[in-house]
């Protein structure tokens, strides 16, 4: 016998789920490179229906990137199938959710690149600018060469030029970035 009284009913609950989703995933590991995987999908999928609906999303969520990596053995409609069989209603709104997260994530993620692109188009071009204002204009494959620069060597080429005595300097500058 076991005294478990000095714990709370919800902390037996959580240890529970904590090992109902940890037995999930390694069930999911475990058969992964099984050719019957997709078949045993549902069954998995099943058991997130005792879990309250944060915690099955995030075991949903978990399950659908591991099981990314198996692409060529499980389609994505095939595990999208099990999760429908398995849960109903509930797994149609699962798939919802994980997808309008996952557009989410990626509409972000687009959109912190175009901001990082943008920038370093703009301080590539000022750079640009200030060389050709100094000493005249520069050939194409030195300004292609800064244009392809990252941000933060465009930006300190930006405040190194101020220093160069003559377009030479420039050329050794960018001669030592390319090292």
């Amino acid at each position: 016998m076991c005294d478990l009284s000095a714990y709370t009913d919800e902390d037996i609950k959580v240890r529970a789920l904590l090992n109902a989703t940890l037995g999930l995933g390694l069930l999911l590991m475990k058969n992964f490179f099984r050719p019957d995987l997709s078949k045993r999908l549902r069954g998995y999928f099943e058991l997130v229906e005792s879990m309250p609906k944060q915690t099955a999303l995030q075991f949903v969520e978990a399950a659908f990137r591991y099981l990314g990596a198996a692409r060529e053995r499980v389609k994505p409609e095939e595990v999208g199938q099990a999760l429908k069989e398995a849960l109903g209603e509930k797994g149609e709104i699962y798939m919802e959710s994980l997808l309008d997260k996952w557009m989410n994530e990626g509409i972000e993620k687009g959109l912190q690149q175009g901001i990082q692109q943008g920038r370093q188009a703009g301080e590539a071009s000022l750079t640009i600018r200030q060389l050709t204002r100094r000493f005249g204009k520069l050939d194409e494959a030195t300004e292609e060469h800064i244009r392809q620069l990252p941000l933060d060597e465009v930006e300190r080429l930006g405040e190194d030029l101020l220093d160069f005595p003559d377009v030479f300097a420039l050329i050794d500058w960018l001669d030592r970035s390319a090292h």
